[in-house]
């Protein structure tokens, strides 16, 4: 129990550091390029700060969403609606047959949580963070102190988004200014464009923390735009790989993940069907978490019982947009 609260402690930690960081280089920002600069009396420095306030507010509206929303828990009293008694016992079943658990994850087969006691529908996964079964989760992040699943998971790129133009705004005019300052140190005499040893210091400090902070962030949010391009997910790349290997063992070369219908639809069903959409941090949801249309998988069997249902007429379909096309279930 003691761990468990310390681990609590340091992940809302992390939540606060996250809030300070933030702050830490708004005040940077005003009181080392707005105030010297004179954005505040100038048309350019207005719309300098507009564009900040406007990007640093939906950051933190993403943020906050993200902490504070629910990842989407698979209701404990799920049960999976066309499976027969002898699958739902067979999956009850494997819990230490390392042969038997190899087989329940594969495509299509009906999944059952030891942990939750309780069925796992598709794509959903257990966080051991969480103690719950999480939908569609993606992976469980110290830095939002929650998992992002289902329910967030937009909201989670939204931020990782609007973190990267922040800091980049940020840094480029910090560059600015520091071009300004060492091309004018001869021809100018001005106050503002000489560095007090303080402002030295800060303007140290923030190249330190922010340019390694948004490197990172880019990376994270270029490999979460990969995966969602392909309507894949962090814990599903393994499971990828894994059917990949096995189609092609198959003689099957052409492996294609069964929920990837092209990038137009896989980006309409995270953040919307209008574009106007994509970069709003609302809560909208596309489906209910549970219930998934798929594809053939391309040589991978997709399971015998009624969970799952492949849609091969509406592939022409894929990237029409419409994303009320009938759904299918699946266990994986």
């Amino acid at each position: 129990m003691c761990a468990t609260d310390c681990d609590e402690c340091a992940n809302r930690c992390l939540v606060i550091l996250v809030g300070i960081i933030i702050g830490f280089c708004y005040i940077c920002y005003i009181c080392m390029l707005a105030i010297p600069l004179g954005y505040f009396t100038s048309a350019t420095g207005l719309f300098n700060l507009l564009f900040l306030h406007t990007a640093l507010g939906l950051l933190l509206l993403s943020y906050i969403r993200t902490v504070q929303t629910s990842p989407g828990y698979v209701p404990k009293d799920w049960i999976p609606p066309n499976a027969t008694k002898e699958e739902m016992e067979e999956a009850k079943s494997i819990k230490d047959d390392p042969k038997a658990k190899a087989r329940s994850h594969e495509f299509g087969r009906l999944r059952y949580c030891h942990n939750c006691n309780s069925f796992k529908p598709p794509r959903a996964h257990h966080c051991r963070e969480c103690s719950r079964c999480v939908m569609k989760m993606d992976h469980h992040c110290p830095w939002v102190n929650n998992c992002v699943g289902f329910k967030n998971h937009k909201t989670f790129i939204l931020f990782l988004f609007y973190a990267v133009v922040a800091l980049s705004w940020f840094l480029f005019h910090m560059c600015w200014r520091l071009v300004d300052i060492f091309r004018n140190r001869t021809t100018s005499s001005e106050d503002d464009m000489v560095l007090s040893p303080f402002e030295l210091i800060f303007f140290i400090l923030n190249f330190i923390l922010t340019l390694p902070i948004t490197l990172a962030i880019l990376s994270l949010f270029i490999y979460q735009v990969s995966l969602i391009r392909e309507n894949l997910t962090s814990i599903e790349v393994f499971h990828k790989r894994r059917y990949k290997r096995e189609a092609s063992r198959a003689g099957k070369k052409n492996y294609r993940w069964p929920y990837d219908f092209g990038a137009s639809y896989n980006f309409q069903s995270m953040f919307g069907e209008s574009f106007s959409e994509w970069f709003v941090p609302n809560l909208s949801y596309q489906t209910d978490g549970i219930t998934w249309r798929t594809r053939d998988s391309d040589g991978i069997s997709t399971g015998t019982h009624e969970l799952v249902q492949v849609v091969e007429a509406d592939d022409r379909k894929a990237n029409s947009g419409n994303l009320n096309k009938r759904s299918s279930h699946h266990s994986t």
